[in-house]
């Protein structure tokens, strides 16, 4: 695939009517955006997955592969997964799992969610994991009722950094966009397009890792998961 900034460069030179056929197409080669914004330059798509069909898991690593699942679904299929029966600390996913090989640092990522029965009052929830440095080192952004609550996990033993309120659709799909900013270790999280709402957290710690999901205590349900950014790093070492 050729280099996307290189394309964007060249474009300065052409005429008007060739820059907008030339955009159009670069940008319809990245994927299908949940939200309106348009992709920085330089991103390109590293994944992109409805969730419909086994073929999804060549690109996925879990801890427990008995718990995804892709199930048949209203107008379609979603992956499923269904939280271990533990009593790990309430905080830490039960069940997890992580994008294959690839580690990033700037990204957006983006993907819709629902649960099956009601999120509890905090200590059941859908988890975005990442990034991910090791199975027993990383950070997690809890989605509860109606917070966001963002930790740091050492060993299950958790540090909670930061919680913020939010609004659901609790009986329906949410679309949720994550971007991640390296340079200021941000995370921004915007829910169902609402960007009255946006919610940002901050750890200078965060630098690289990998992406993946989680559940505790609820199943879950995914589909439409895409990512971009600038590059991505190959690592195989992770391992649960």
């Amino acid at each position: 695939m050729p280099n996307l900034l290189n394309l964007l460069l060249k474009e300065k030179n052409q005429p008007p009517m060739n820059k907008c056929i030339l955009t159009v197409l670069l940008f319809s080669r990245l994927g299908v955006l949940l939200f309106s914004q348009e992709l920085p330059i330089g991103y390109i798509s590293y994944f992109s997955n409805a969730c419909t069909h086994k073929s999804f898991f060549n690109s996925w690593h879990s801890e427990d592969a008995d718990s995804w699942k892709i199930i048949p679904y209203k107008k379609g299929s979603a992956l499923r997964v269904v939280p271990a029966d533990s009593l790990k600390n309430p905080w830490v996913p039960e069940t997890r799992g992580i994008l294959s090989d690839m580690v990033f640092g700037d990204f957006i990522l983006e993907f819709e969610f629902r649960t099956t029965s009601k999120l509890g009052s905090g200590f059941s929830g859908f988890y975005f994991l990442g990034p991910v440095k090791t199975s027993q080192n990383y950070y997690t952004i809890a989605f509860t009722s109606d917070t966001l609550v963002f930790f740091y996990i050492d060993d299950s033993v958790t540090y909670r950094l930061s919680g913020k309120p939010v609004t659901f659709n609790k009986d329906s799909w949410n679309k949720v966009r994550i971007t991640r900013d390296i340079l200021t270790r941000q995370l921004q999280i915007v829910v169902n397009n609402n960007a009255s709402e946006k919610i940002v957290f901050t750890d200078r710690n965060l630098v690289m890792g990998y992406i993946g999901f989680g559940t505790h205590r609820v199943i879950s349900n995914l589909k439409n998961i895409n990512l971009w950014a600038p590059t991505s790093i190959t690592d195989t070492t992770f391992a649960w």
